[in-house]
């Protein structure tokens, strides 16, 4: 959309400084306070139940975190206890029912889709994944920790054209892919 602007990625899982003037903007994960910066959500993190298709029938049912399930659960235990908490049970799962740990939810659901689990991850990063039936929602219920994406800027370039033209192009690409 603007070929005048160089788009340069950095992955690191390490927030980088804005007002250095060595990056432009970011995309934060958290609450959307940092002090400093003009943050817009660009949506809520939320996680639900995925596995490979060929697994649904047997995780169909992990809504009851003491049942015996033939297949292990990947990602976080600490979004996993909040999905359990918020169908109402009192505990998560037993460490027990866990399968290998990985250290990023893109690992989680790399092996959900390679058939060893069922992994807490996002059905909106992972809405692709859904849609071409390499992965499958095994719950309708999503469960968040209240974080989210956001777009961050220093609030004193706000006005700048370069994040200006991003700040718009994102959010007219998040509201396409969501909705």
């Amino acid at each position: 959309l603007h070929p005048e602007l160089r788009v340069e990625l950095d992955l690191s899982p390490d927030p980088r400084d804005l007002a250095g003037g060595g990056y432009d903007d970011a995309i934060r994960y958290g609450h959307g306070h940092w002090p400093g910066l003009h943050a817009i959500p660009l949506f809520p993190s939320v996680f639900t139940p995925l596995c490979a298709p060929g697994l649904a029938d047997i995780a169909r049912d992990l809504e009851d975190p003491n049942r015996q399930l033939r297949v292990s659960l990947l990602g976080r235990p600490d979004w996993w206890a909040l999905w359990y908490r918020d169908l109402g049970h009192a505990n998560g799962p037993a460490p027990e029912r866990f399968g290998t740990t990985f250290s990023a939810e893109y690992l989680d659901v790399a092996a959900a889709i390679a058939g060893h689990g069922v992994a807490i991850g996002s059905p909106i990063l992972f809405a692709d994944d859904i849609a071409a039936g390499r992965l499958t929602r095994v719950h309708p219920h999503a469960a968040t920790d209240g974080r989210a994406f956001w777009l961050v800027y220093p609030a004193a370039r706000q006005r700048s054209a370069k994040i200006v033209a991003f700040r718009q192009w994102i959010a007219a690409e998040i509201a396409a892919a969501i909705h």
